[in-house]
């Protein structure tokens, strides 16, 4: 299950600008590992609970996104779908341009 919540904003700094703050959850419940063979298995991947925050930031009618995220807050053990360690907290920049042609 997923959720996520954001809060956008227009007109900060500049007429032409998005300032948007954004959160998202991930849940996982525990898995199988493969196919369920038997009752008495036990590969299963545990549940699991990750969030995400950020802030974006467009100007120039969106020709321009400067972005920053924190991955996994909590700093939670997860895993992909191959049981396949996540790294914990990471954090992100990202710098944009759009080039619109139209």
């Amino acid at each position: 299950a997923n959720f996520g919540i954001e809060f956008k904003t227009l007109g900060f700094l500049r007429d032409d600008s998005l300032l948007k703050f954004f959160w998202e959850t991930g849940w996982v419940d525990e898995y199988y590992y493969g196919w369920e063979l038997s009752e008495f298995q036990d590969r299963k991947i545990d549940a699991q609970i990750s969030h995400t925050a950020g802030v974006e930031y467009s100007f120039m009618n969106d020709s321009w996104i400067l972005g920053f995220e924190v991955r996994n807050l909590t700093d939670e053990e997860v895993t992909d779908v191959y049981n396949y360690p996540l790294p914990g907290t990471t954090y992100h920049f990202n710098l944009r341009y759009v080039w619109n042609t139209l």
